[in-house]
């Protein structure tokens, strides 16, 4: 993974503004660039999208600079083993294994938060190289649920082609009073980054990867030793 970036004294939180949700970030025990490890020179190129101040053409344009990370332990409760087990054993389909996997409250947003900087971009977050080893576990909890009962979870389906599609509430605070988030009504939102309602996918819906692997049906992607893939986690 590499180590924390330097610690900037008294640094704010960030305001976080990704798919019509508008998360507050507490600051974390860095802050500053990756100025030691194995990625002390690692650029990233894009960003940021999802907080101010935002790179060129919105966030989207080229933009080098510094890795930054910002680790914060106090939000590493959310990826407990206790948690992963939780996810892994107790939902029986994937509407509930999403919720839990996938709330801002989840394992998967947890992985992102507790390291900050450019992993809370969620446009910019490919950028630091520990994102792989995050996603990939991610993919390996989903395979694990998906083979406890495969004649059931593999060709699971469930929500929508926009991500969360206004299923939360306005204004919710998180477990232990560490921050919050709510739909953004802030000026410095991007509209271009907000995600509007969209109809439910099916095992039909294609998803267009553009240039990495032009456009692929859902019912192609659920299994990793089916379709284009041939893996298995061990």
């Amino acid at each position: 993974m590499g180590s924390n970036g330097a610690y900037i004294p008294n640094h704010n939180g960030t305001d976080v503004f990704a798919f019509g949700i508008h998360a507050l970030i507490p600051p974390g025990t860095g802050g500053g660039c990756v100025n030691t490890g194995p990625f002390k020179n690692h650029i990233v190129n894009l960003g940021p999208v999802a907080f101010a101040p935002r790179g060129p053409n919105g966030g989207l344009g080229y933009n080098p600079r510094c890795l930054v990370r910002d680790l914060a332990p106090a939000l590493s409760y959310q990826t407990r083993s206790s948690d992963v087990a939780k996810l892994i054993g107790e939902p029986q389909d994937l509407n509930n294994f999403d919720g839990l996997l996938e709330g801002l409250t989840g394992v998967h947003a947890g992985g992102h938060f507790q390291i900050g900087g450019v992993q809370i971009d969620a446009f910019s977050s490919p950028g630091d190289p520990v994102f792989y080893l995050h996603h990939a576990q991610v993919d390996r909890v989903w395979t694990i649920w998906q083979g406890l009962k495969p004649e059931k979870r593999l060709n699971q389906v469930y929500g929508t082609k926009t991500a969360f599609n206004s299923e939360f509430a306005p204004s919710l605070l998180f477990p232990c009073g560490i921050f919050t988030f709510k739909f953004a009504d802030n000026p410095l939102a991007n509209p271009e980054t907000s995600a509007p309602p969209s109809a439910n996918i099916t095992l039909d819906t294609q998803g267009n990867f553009g240039i990495l692997a032009g456009k692929k049906k859902i019912s192609e992607l659920t299994s990793t030793i089916d379709g284009p893939f041939c893996y298995q986690y061990v």
